[in-house]
């Protein structure tokens, strides 16, 4: 899991930046990625 800051077109209107990215392996070998919702702050990412 690593904690990252959107890029500035990927920002939302109310200014949240943070996201938290995850990658798994499927059932099929295949690698997927899983972002979250936008966080305000990176201690909010971390801690969700």
């Amino acid at each position: 899991m690593s904690v990252r800051q959107l890029k500035a077109n990927k920002i939302t209107k109310d200014g949240r930046s943070w996201v938290f990215i995850q990658y798994s392996y499927g059932l099929d070998g295949k690698r997927h990625q899983y972002q979250s919702p936008a966080f305000m702050t990176e201690k909010e990412a971390i801690k969700a």
